[in-house]
This record gives C-alpha cells, structure tokens and sequence, in this order.
C-alpha cells in the first residue's frame, strides 16, 4: 500500500511539473514590450522628376501601407494610388491613423512608381513616437528616366 501511494505522489508531483512549465512555455510573446499607447498619422508627399529636374505630371503612385503587430499578424492593408499633378507631386487627402502600443508593432510601407522607381521603408513604435498624437509626413522623390 506504502508503495501505490509514493508512486501516486510522484506522479502527481511530475504532472503538476508538467503543468507548470507548459504555463510558463504559453506566455505571450508580447507582454515584454506593451508599451503605452499612442496615436500617429501617416500622410505621404511623393513627387517624381525627370532627368531634367522637372516635374512629371500624369505618373501613376501605388502605396501599400500595413502595421505587423507584435505577434507578426498583420493589419488593414491600406493601399491608396493615384497619379502626379502638374506639380509632380502625388499626396492623398487622406491621414491614416494607426494606434502603436507595443515596441515591436512596426508599420510597413512600399512605395512603386512605374518607370521611376520603388522604396520601402519600416517605422517602429520608437521611430514614430515623437509623432505621437500628431501627424507624420513621409516624402519620398523619384527620378523617372
């Protein structure tokens, strides 16, 4: 009898082991790096010249703009496109807001211009911060050929 009950401890001290590491293994990634939240806006001012350093109007601009979140998940792919004005400058009415609250959200951007070039660029939660509650503009010139 002396012997089925050690045997039931020992078994019972290795589940609650078991139990225990597995807790410890199952935190989240995340809860190192929260960090307090703030609010940024992300407005884009591109502009496109020709060899000559005069502007291009008509050049088409894709932009694709996406926070990765700490985890690696990825948010709303925002991707405005539109064409240059006389002024050879591209930049939507538009201000996207995005909320960082964790030093490694990152949010990516990838800018394409057919015929003149493409540019990608990462923000981190520490980049964007003294932007924090205002709006940041990202400017961005390409030279088309």
């Amino acid at each position: 009898m002396k012997v089925h009950i050690k045997s039931r401890v020992i078994l019972f001290l290795l589940t609650l082991g078991l139990l225990i590491t597995t807790n410890r293994c199952a935190k989240d990634p995340c809860y190192d790096t929260i960090s307090p939240q703030y609010e940024v806006g992300i407005r884009f001012e591109i502009t496109v010249l020709d060899s000559d350093g005069d502007p291009v109007e008509g050049q088409w601009i894709q932009i694709e703009l996406q926070k990765k979140h700490c985890k690696g998940d990825l948010g709303t792919l925002f991707n405005p496109e539109g064409q240059t004005g006389s002024n050879g400058i591209y930049n939507p009415a538009i201000t996207y807001s995005f909320k960082m609250n964790n030093t490694l959200d990152v949010l990516n951007l990838k800018i394409t211009a057919p015929g003149a070039g493409a540019a990608t660029e990462s923000f981190d939660y520490n980049g964007l911060l003294q932007y924090s509650g205002s709006v940041y503009t990202f400017r961005k010139s390409f030279v088309r050929d």
